[in-house]
């Protein structure tokens, strides 16, 4: 989509969109259609043997936002629910920025590798 930007980092692949193309402007309510959320999904549901996808989603907020992104944070987290997510298969969380953007940091793990935590400089939803 316009305005994403995908950064391969090895076993991490992050990718950053404004915080628009998944949700209607200044609501908690998730876009009809998003093929971002398909994808990811699809992939985080089918780990190749010995190893496990998990998914950090941090979603800025700023001063003309900040009451709409706990909700978002919410809302989104139920989506991906929805579509069959397991809840140790993702964590969610905000941090202060300038930005309206969505980050979504995707990593492979080994079935053996401890789960990854809370987000840097953010809360944990």
């Amino acid at each position: 989509g316009q305005n994403v930007l995908v950064r391969n980092d090895g076993d991490v692949l992050w990718v950053r969109t404004p915080s628009a193309a998944i949700f209607e402007p200044d609501t908690n309510k998730l876009r009809a259609v998003l093929p971002i959320l398909d994808r990811l999904t699809s992939i985080l549901s089918a780990p190749s043997e010995g190893l496990r996808y998990e998914m950090l989603i941090t979603l800025s907020e700023d001063e003309t936002i900040g009451p709409f992104v706990p909700a978002q944070a919410g809302a989104l987290a139920a989506d991906l629910l929805r579509r069959g997510l397991t809840a140790s298969s993702f964590s969610l969380g905000t941090q202060s920025g300038t930005e309206r953007t969505i980050t979504f940091m995707f990593v492979v793990l080994a079935d053996t590798d401890a789960p990854l935590s809370a987000i840097t400089n953010g809360r944990q939803i």
